[in-house]
């Protein structure tokens, strides 16, 4: 049974909400190439600077500490492994259907309520939290499990510089996509069915 505007439930504004949350996180995350930082040292004729070297999944960013100032540039992708291009492909994905739901919720909140209409947003936000989680597993695993591979590519990019490996750690970019993930499958998906459950315990 449809429903009008503004008769939605207190859930589901909180789920649109908290979905909306979700959105900017996941969005900041995918865009900042902070998802792996690797700490370095750059040797410079008999100076040693320390240096970070960010990796994102779409570009780079090296960073280096001059005179207690840090100084960062932007660096084109310069090769995208196939774990990379996997990540990239799940979380655009997750990127979408995130867009697609937040459509859908505010369809649900101000234009009209119906449970096909529910049960499709509960199906792209689930799908969503999946896609986000399963990348940003993968890419925990090629950060972890790959270390020489990736600071292979670091020197591979950084060909012209003297650069040696300190630690390296995942960065802001993927701890922000792992909480995304986490609320849009555990908090969002959970409200969005509490919600399409009242009103079909109501309607009957």
């Amino acid at each position: 049974m449809a429903k009008s505007a503004f008769l939605s439930s207190g859930f589901l504004t909180i789920a649109f909400v908290s979905l909306l949350i979700v959105f900017i996180i996941h969005v900041t995350g995918f865009t900042l190439p902070i998802w792996t930082t690797v700490n370095l040292n750059v040797m410079i004729s008999e100076y040693s600077l320390q240096s970070e070297y960010h990796i994102g999944l779409w570009q780079d960013s090296f960073c280096i500490h001059v005179y207690g100032k840090l100084a960062c540039s932007t660096v084109p992708k310069h090769e995208s492994t196939g774990i990379i291009k996997a990540v990239q492909i799940l979380e655009t994905f997750a990127l979408t259907g995130l867009l697609v739901s937040v459509v859908l919720s505010f369809i649900l909140i101000f234009i009209r309520q119906t449970g096909t209409l529910k049960l499709l947003n509960i199906a792209f936000v689930c799908s969503s939290g999946i896609f986000i989680i399963i990348g940003v597993i993968v890419y925990g695993l090629f950060c972890n499990g790959d270390t020489e591979e990736t600071m292979s590519y670091v020197t591979s990019v950084l060909n012209t510089l003297n650069v040696s490996s300190n630690s390296m750690k995942l960065g802001t970019s993927f701890i922000l996509s792992t909480i995304a993930g986490s609320l849009c499958l555990f908090l969002c998906t959970f409200l969005f069915i509490i919600e399409f459950r009242r009103n079909e315990v109501e309607a009957a």
